[in-house]
């Protein structure tokens, strides 16, 4: 404890405060004592220790005096007895003599007395100690809450993935990691840059002035006192000189940033301060970082086209059902929905890749499965004579590990081999590795994997199936293994040799890929009689929990 002050000085303040009657300065002297003295802090803990038993106890020991009778005492007698000593006669006592033997004490006859500590005071003291050490542990590791680093200024249509993050425009935003799974979302950081979100899109909101964005789109206007923003991805980052621009980040790190007015600066790894390849773009220019983190040594035409600059005033989509929820969480590569209003099929995922148009003989019908909560979506309807859908140059495939997965919704409305979804390479000349959910001419429902050295392998289910019923599909291939999912239960797995896979195919949504001479045919003697709805892509392998997750999203669906 420091010499300067004594115990008994920091008694005084410690009694002063316990009992209420401390100024403001001596009180303000003991809080300084304490954050600098460690040893008056603990004398502080043994003095509060102390004096909750004793002011425990001295309270029961006063109760009991106060309530007995045997103890009152007359003051009269009192004052009889103090006139009694001052009145009386003096009584002479005679000096022993000094040659008066002591008395001797046989000391071995001495018992000594054992000292016990009070087993109360011990509990309450050692309670009061867990509590005092409890109290400072909380407050020590207790996380002090994120910095406000932006506010929400616009949002339509919005559906994050914690309900705790706030809707009411205003609202201010904490350093965090934030998913938005469906609509339009405007944010205004403390620096001034206003960034338009355009769902799916993961990203973190890191400080004042940076962001990081793992996947989606974002467009920015960067004022001049907001100089610097930065947006950093996966394999890239954006740092802004003052200007307008567009970044856009695939599921695998692939960076595009494009500029529309001013000047960025498009450097190589996810450290702004830290890479090894840069390059300036000015308005109407785009450069692009590769998934592997090579900058590309072209530039292109900035399309502005391919972002939403400011949130729609007027946006009437719907909110989406529990089973688009829980698609977009998984994150697909791509997600398809058919609608009677679109001209051409639009992936929610990323409305600027992997869009298709359809062929000959298609319908639209409000009769799809129930997606839960009573909502049911727009199907693809067709009469097996040849209408199809086709998606053109999709990378599906995880080209490291030939890993994938591929999902739909189908009713049946006819019997024979009919294609639900088909995934092949570009059609041409030559053997192509392929994928189909499809069914078979025995009345039951498979997943079939053609591969490009001839081999053939399917799983299919073990009923038949029924018309007019909705199934839910999922084929996964994981590595070697592919498997087949019915309504979110495995329906069978098989072990196949490596595969030998494509970078880019074609993807058919009712039809089979048959005809390799002509890539805008589809052979219609495969084709569906039936309806199909809600497919989604994947590069990758579907766990079987988070298939059947997906499944039970579409509450009544069973």
């Amino acid at each position: 404890m420091n010499e300067s002050l004594n115990r008994t000085e920091l008694s005084r303040l410690i009694i002063e405060s316990l009992e209420g009657g401390i100024s403001t300065e001596r009180f303000t002297l003991l809080d300084r004592i304490l954050a600098e003295d460690l040893d008056a802090v603990e004398y502080y803990n043994n003095f509060l220790d102390v004096y909750a038993c004793l002011k425990k106890n001295g309270d029961m020991f006063a109760d009991n005096f106060s309530n007995s009778s045997d103890t009152e005492l007359d003051m009269e007698v009192w004052k009889a007895l103090a006139h009694v000593e001052n009145t009386a006669n003096v009584v002479h006592i005679e000096k022993v003599p000094e040659e008066t033997q002591l008395i001797s004490i046989d000391r071995s006859c001495v018992k000594k007395v054992e000292h016990t500590v009070s087993k109360f005071f011990l509990v309450t003291a050692i309670t009061s100690s867990a509590a005092m050490l409890f109290i400072l542990l909380l407050v020590l590791l207790t996380p002090d809450a994120p910095p406000v680093v932006a506010r929400l200024t616009d949002a339509v249509g919005v559906v994050w993935n914690d309900a705790e993050l706030p809707m009411a425009q205003g609202s201010e935003l904490r350093a965090r990691n934030v998913t938005l799974l469906d609509g339009f979302a405007e944010v205004e950081f403390n620096d001034g840059a206003v960034v338009v979100i355009e769902a799916p899109a993961e990203f973190d909101l890191e400080s004042d002035g940076q962001m990081f964005l793992w996947y989606g789109s974002i467009s920015s206007v960067v004022p001049e006192r907001a100089k610097g923003f930065t947006v950093r991805t996966p394999n890239a980052t954006v740092v802004d000189y003052g200007t307008e621009f567009g970044v856009v980040v695939d599921d695998d790190g692939r960076t595009e940033a494009h500029v529309f007015k001013g000047l960025v600066d498009l450097r190589t790894g996810p450290n702004p301060r830290v890479f090894e390849q840069s390059r300036k773009l000015t308005a109407g220019q785009g450069g692009l970082v590769d998934n592997e983190g090579k900058l590309s040594s072209r530039k292109f035409r900035a399309d502005s086209k391919l972002f939403t600059r400011e949130v729609p005033k007027l946006f009437a989509r719907e909110v989406p059902s529990p089973y688009e929820v829980a698609v977009r969480k998984s994150k697909p590569l791509a997600y398809w929905r058919f609608s009677k209003n679109q001209k051409s099929l639009s992936n929610l995922m990323k409305r600027s890749a992997y869009s298709g148009n359809y062929f000959e003989s298609v319908r639209f019908e409000e009769s799809g499965p129930d997606l839960g909560g009573g909502k049911s979506c727009s199907v693809m309807k067709l009469d097996g004579s040849g209408g199809y859908a086709l998606i053109k140059d999709v990378a599906p495939v995880d080209i490291r590990t030939g890993s994938s997965s591929i999902a739909a919704w189908v009713r049946l409305d006819g019997n024979g081999g009919q294609n639900i979804v088909c995934t092949s390479l570009t059609p041409g000349p030559g053997l192509v590795h392929s994928q189909q959910l499809r069914t078979n001419n025995d009345g039951k429902l498979e997943f079939y994997v053609y591969t490009k050295d001839g081999g053939m392998y399917f799983v299919k289910s073990k009923m038949y199936f029924e018309l007019g019923r909705w199934y839910h599909l999922v084929g996964v291939v994981d590595k070697t293994r592919m498997s087949f999912y019915i309504d979110g239960k495995l329906e069978g797995d098989f072990e196949m040799p490596a595969l030998q896979v494509d970078d880019y195919t074609h993807i058919n949504i009712g039809g089979w890929a048959g005809n390799l001479n002509d890539p805008d045919r589809i052979h219609a003697r495969k084709g569906l009689n039936g309806a199909v709805a809600e497919v989604s892509q994947y590069r990758r392998a579907l766990s079987m929990q988070e298939v059947e997750t997906i499944y039970k999203a579409a509450k009544g669906s069973e």
